[in-house]
């Protein structure tokens, strides 16, 4: 089995996640596992694993095991206002004015 990768997550960290097993049967049930449990540690945007040499004589396959790790910090923001067109008063109610309100959002 061959881990490729990660930058900044520890590789046993990565290899406690895998239920792939040296010199066992490749099932799609434990593939599927993998990467469940490797999404799950909320680090990774991308998990792919795969045969290499899928249709090679060799019965003996390395398996690949690549993740992709997502941004480690992210800010977000966001600017822009509201306009919103407001009757008149109770003397005047078909006089109309409009109403501005600035937005913002910061994550």
């Amino acid at each position: 089995m061959l881990l490729i990768g990660f930058q900044h997550v520890r590789r046993g960290t990565v290899s406690r996640q895998v239920e792939l097993k040296p010199r066992q049967p490749l099932r799609e049930g434990d593939v599927a596992e993998t990467q469940r449990r490797l999404y799950n540690l909320g680090v990774f945007n991308r998990v792919a694993i795969a045969q290499q040499n899928p249709a090679g004589s060799d019965p003996d396959k390395t398996v690949l095991v690549d993740v992709n790790e997502g941004s480690r910090y992210t800010f977000g923001y966001g600017f822009g206002f509201e306009a919103q067109r407001l009757s008149g008063t109770s003397a005047n109610p078909a006089d109309t004015y409009l109403n501005f309100s600035p937005r913002g959002l910061l994550k």
